[in-house]
């Protein structure tokens, strides 16, 4: 994630596994700042990056479903509220993985010169599992000195 001032924008990469021996979906909740706005979603296949499109709901929802019945390799992104969006990834191969990627920005609100950047990292109501493994990079630019 890169903070600029008030501007944060979170780059998001993760890696979905199939430990089964069926092709599966999955379903990828993610909790989202209240202000924030997506500016890139993307599936990686077979080493490369398939970039997201943004289209109506309903227009989306039926390729997504052609998509499926064809066996090809679509991601879907739907709002699911407005604090949280869901992808649907199709197919995860036996024994394979499929890595998405998204990026969204948002402005940080300031108080007393405090600025504070929250990232959802609570998935017990999303997910069976923990997170396996995190890795966070920050990169922080102002105007202002910083304080710890």
């Amino acid at each position: 994630m890169t903070i600029e001032d008030q501007v944060a924008t979170t780059h998001v990469d993760q890696v979905f596994v199939n430990e089964g021996r069926h092709e599966v979906e999955g379903t990828y909740i993610f909790p989202l700042p209240e202000d924030a706005t997506i500016s890139e979603f993307s599936m990686w296949v077979d080493g490369e990056r398939l970039e997201g499109q943004v289209l109506e709901r309903d227009e989306a929802r039926r390729i997504y479903e052609d998509i499926v019945r064809s066996r090809r390799d679509p991601a879907l992104l739907e709002y699911v509220g407005r604090d949280a969006f869901q992808a649907s990834i199709y197919p995860i191969p036996p024994g394979g993985e499929r890595r998405i990627e998204l990026e969204y920005s948002e402005v940080l609100e300031a108080d007393n010169g405090l600025v504070e950047y929250v990232y959802p990292l609570n998935t017990e109501k999303f997910s069976p599992r923990p997170l396996e493994e995190v890795v966070v990079n920050v990169t922080v630019r102002s105007n202002e000195p910083l304080k710890a």
